[in-house]
């Protein structure tokens, strides 16, 4: 069974005393702005906005937009009365600001369109930055609303649009109260809370232990992220509104300390309390309570995961850099194609990726550690390639496709060369990792911008990474597996060439 994120659109009422933008009786200040072959009227039925569109057996989009002008304060939310009548097609809220090049959105991929009216909210957590030059992806002012169906299934229908309203909503800023079972003296519960990674909590041996965060009121919340420099093997993150009765919302079991991702989707809490098992003295550098937004979908997580630590060992689009990427295969294959970045990333058909990384001289080397080229098979075939390029080692990863369109077998060869003066020591690792090569914005058909990973099995010859084998055609020196990441290794004596 795949995992089912939580949805960037939320159906809930809209607040009493939200403004009205439009409510929708005239028509004639919306435009309509479809795509080439694709029809699209706007009509006035009822004191709503109907859009009735064709894709005409074909993709593109039918839109409609409406001139605004907009100051947005630190916190707020937009709501609107939405049905249709339509297959299954993506819905887009867009905002584009006072210079029509830089757009956020809201998009609901592929969806069933209520036939009854339905009030669908869109607060500021989950409106996102989709494209533009604005280095700034923080949404300030809005000059255009646009309401976007795209193909998913096409075929044609209507949709209707009413009462678009606007919402002030209050920012917390309150600073939570911590406390704990127990601290050794100079190492108080707030230091768990400071802002400094230098500075800690460390609770008393003996016992079980516990850190409460008292958030002042009941507050959602999508994450947790917790640096240890003593962990537990075992713990738990419990919340409570009146601090009597307490839900588990997350366990750790057989944690290895260092940072730890707590995503918590669709948590409201006053009280958040992490229970350590066990008798021993434990000790947290830092924790903080994420927004709501981190707990809508798991690449939010990752993308944070990536800024916190060196460039270069997660994907460049997890920090936003652009990477350009190509597929390979068999031909006439009408299944998913696998892809390969220009990093040397390969993204399976099953939407997992093989990461290459090289250890020498002790110290991991990664696609941010080299400088890149790519080519195709004598500069024409489709046969693409990425080769890495250090001063003591050059690396070649080459895909290639085999066997049947209807049964196709997708091959990866590494070549690691020595390109120094003497012999070196080298480790090369092929790592296993539910991410894509495909970047977390290029969502338009997407509904998992990760690649969940159910299970990990190596048998000895090779890796079943749930119905996807993985088969080292060299025997690995060692395979390690953690949760649900793996990695291969090869040790290497590489002479010069």
């Amino acid at each position: 069974m795949r995992l089912r994120l939580a949805l960037p659109i939320l159906l809930l009422a809209a607040a009493a005393s939200a403004a009205v933008i439009d409510d929708l009786d005239d028509v004639s200040k919306w435009t309509a702005a479809p795509s080439d072959g694709v029809s699209l009227n706007l009509a006035e039925d009822h004191g709503a906005m109907r859009m009735d569109f064709d894709f005409h057996g074909h993709g593109g989009w039918a839109a409609a937009r409406r001139t605004v002008n907009i100051d947005l304060p630190a916190n707020y939310r937009f709501a609107f009365r939405v049905r249709g009548e339509t297959p299954p097609n993506t819905l887009e809220i867009k905002f584009i600001d006072p210079s029509g090049e830089n757009v956020w959105w809201v998009r609901r991929v592929a969806w069933e369109f209520p036939r009854y009216w339905t009030e669908v909210v869109a607060d500021k957590r989950n409106i996102e930055f989709a494209w533009g030059p604005s280095p700034n992806h923080v949404l300030t002012k809005i000059g255009a609303i646009e309401v976007t169906v795209t193909a998913a299934s096409g075929g044609k229908g209507s949709v209707w649009l009413d009462r678009i309203t606007f919402d002030d909503l209050p920012v917390d800023a309150s600073t939570p109260l911590v406390t704990a079972s127990s601290s050794i003296d100079g190492q108080t519960p707030d230091r768990a809370m400071d802002g400094r990674v230098d500075t800690s909590w460390r609770s008393a041996a003996g016992g079980a232990q516990w850190l409460n965060l008292d958030l002042r009121n009941v507050r959602e919340f999508g994450s947790l992220v917790i640096q240890w420099s003593a962990a537990p093997r075992d713990y738990d993150v419990a919340t409570s509104l009146d601090e009597n009765e307490w839900t588990v919302i997350r366990s750790v079991k057989n944690g290895n300390g260092g940072r730890d991702y707590l995503q918590t989707p669709n948590a409201a809490a006053r009280y958040v309390r992490v229970n350590m098992n066990g008798g021993d003295s434990y000790a947290i550098d830092e924790i903080s309570i994420e927004p709501a937004r981190f707990g809508d979908r798991i690449i939010n997580v990752y993308q944070r995961m990536a800024h916190d630590t060196l460039r270069g060992r997660y994907p460049r689009g997890l920090i936003g850099e652009l990477a350009y990427w190509t597929i390979f295969g068999v031909d006439r294959d009408t299944g998913a194609k696998p892809l390969l970045s220009e990093d040397g990333a390969i993204e399976t058909p099953a939407g997992f990726t093989l990461e290459p990384f090289v250890r020498i001289d002790g110290r991991l080397m990664t696609w941010a550690d080299v400088s890149t080229t790519q080519s195709l098979e004598q500069n024409s075939l489709p046969l693409p390639s990425t080769t890495w390029h250090h001063p003591k080692f050059t690396l070649e990863i080459a895909p290639f496709g085999a066997g049947k369109a209807s049964a196709p077998i997708g091959y990866a060869r590494y070549r690691l060369r020595n390109s120094s003066a003497h012999p070196e020591r080298a480790q090369f690792y092929v790592a296993i990792r539910p991410l894509r090569v495909t970047p977390p914005w290029f969502e338009l058909n997407i509904n998992e911008l990760t690649a969940p990973i159910r299970s990990i099995t190596w048998t000895g010859t090779e890796l079943a990474v749930d119905d996807t084998r993985v088969v080292p055609l060299t025997k690995p020196t060692s395979v390690a597996r953690r949760r649900l990441i793996a990695a291969i290794r090869v040790n290497y004596s590489i002479r010069r060439q």
